[in-house]
Parts: C-alpha cells; structure tokens; sequence
C-alpha cells in the first residue's frame, strides 16, 4: 500500500512553507483516517515533520474491550512529497490466567500490580511520577523475568505483559 501524497512543491519562505506544511499535515491525517484509524495525529504529525523530515514513524494503540491493537505507521518524504507506505498492527488478545504461586511469584498480586502501573510515566506531569513510574514498571519487569525462569512461568509473563502494557510505552523485558 503505497499513497503519494501531496502535489505542492516545499518552499523556501516562511508562509509558503507554513501552508506547505498544514498541507502535508491535513493530506497525512486523511490517509491514516482513510486506513480506519480513528484518531487525530495532526499535531504528532507536524511535530514530526519538522523534527524527523526524511521518515519517522507514529507509534498508536487502542483498545477494545480487553483486546489492544498496537500500530506503528510509516512515512518517509521524497522530493518535496510524503509517502505513508503502510503501517504495522500487532493484536494483543486479553489471556485469561490461572493464578498461582510460580518460582516464588504470586502471579495474582503480579497482575494487580501490572493493572494499577501507570504504564505511560514517560509522559508523565512531574519528575517524581516518572521516577516512581519508572522504579514501579523495573521492578514489575524483574518479577516477570524471575517469573519467566520457569517454563510456564515465561508463558503466564508473555501473558500478563499482553493484558496489561499498552502497546509502544514500555520496552519488553528480555524473558521472550
């Protein structure tokens, strides 16, 4: 799936490049609408144009019900031009998980833990809530690799992590 996208040449002046620009953000948000996203990245867009103008790549989740869907979509400029060549789309089905005692963890509490985290501290307000973001989500990740040391225990890790962090906030810990 390739869509060029734009016929405007990029200027040289600042009001021929602001109108460029809302262009090609106006035209990019038609095309990721046209793909069935339901969402408004307009201003992701922009930033990344003028910060990242050869490619970048959107990072998106939503959910529903209990099934989350992780995209990451694509764009990479030529010539004056962006093209948005296609997107990737992981689904996250929500496991049910027999809870039980594996290799010292009690994976009920390790669930209840990895539902209150605040999986999006990297944004959060002040410094103290991505520390304490931060320190909540390693230690949550050090119980999911001790929990992974045993082989269902790295089936019920794999699981939980699924149920619980929002697709493109968090780097998964190395128990896969």
């Amino acid at each position: 799936m390739d869509h060029k996208i734009g016929q405007l040449r990029q200027p040289e002046a600042s009001a021929e490049n602001r109108l460029w620009l809302d262009h090609m953000v106006t035209t990019l948000q038609q095309r990721v609408s046209a793909t069935g996203i339901d969402r408004d990245v307009r201003y992701v867009v922009e930033n990344n144009i003028q910060k990242n103008p050869e490619r970048f790549t959107l990072a998106l989740e939503t959910e529903t019900g209990r099934d989350k869907l992780g995209l990451k979509l694509h764009f990479i400029k030529e010539g004056s031009d962006y093209n948005f060549p296609g997107y990737e789309a992981t689904l996250f089905h929500h496991t049910f998980i027999a809870h039980r005692q594996i290799n010292g963890i009690d994976t009920r509490n390790l669930d209840n833990r990895m539902k209150q985290a605040d999986w999006h501290y990297g944004i959060a307000e002040s410094d103290e809530k991505v520390i304490k973001g931060y320190k909540n989500a390693e230690a949550i990740k050090a119980d999911l690799r001790q929990l992974a040391q045993d082989g269902q225990g790295k089936i019920v890790a794999a699981q939980l992590w699924n149920n619980h962090v929002p697709a493109n906030t968090v780097t998964k810990p190395d128990f896969y």
